[in-house]
């Protein structure tokens, strides 16, 4: 098991690295929008996202390449750089970050929804559960 130190490291790691990514993805967007005003407005997402997972790929080593949950992550993970980058383009960052920000609400909520499954109690940040519970009751 890692010790406190190392997670808190790690987390920091990460936190530090996705806030870059993140801004300099909106900073990217912004210069392509400012100084390429022929093409469509969703042409710098895409030619962003292609950037960053060129950059990505070019970085990482992928041992697991060949797995077919892989290739499902690979793929869900390109569609969400492109989603967040197109609301780059539309929206401001911080209005964007709130909407990522909330996906695991969402995502949880939704899941409900179609699995018709409820949360397990104890595991409800923001009182989820109740309002799950409120809605199969009804």
């Amino acid at each position: 098991m890692a010790s406190l130190g190392k997670l808190l490291a790690a987390f920091f790691v990460w936190m530090v690295t996705s806030f870059l990514c993140h801004k300099l993805a909106k900073e990217a967007v912004d210069c392509f929008l400012i100084n390429v005003t022929s093409l469509p407005r969703v042409t710098a997402p895409v030619f962003v996202t292609i950037c960053q997972i060129a950059v990505c790929y070019s970085t990482v080593n992928f041992s697991d390449a060949k797995s077919p949950l892989f290739s499902i992550m690979a793929a869900a993970h390109v569609i969400a750089t492109l989603a967040t980058n197109t609301s780059f383009a539309f929206i401001f960052a911080s209005s964007a970050m709130v909407v990522k920000l909330l996906e695991p609400l969402t995502s949880a909520f939704i899941q409900s929804l179609v699995l018709r499954t409820r949360t397990p109690p104890g595991k409800d940040p923001l009182c989820v559960r109740r309002v799950l519970e409120s809605y199969w009751t009804n």
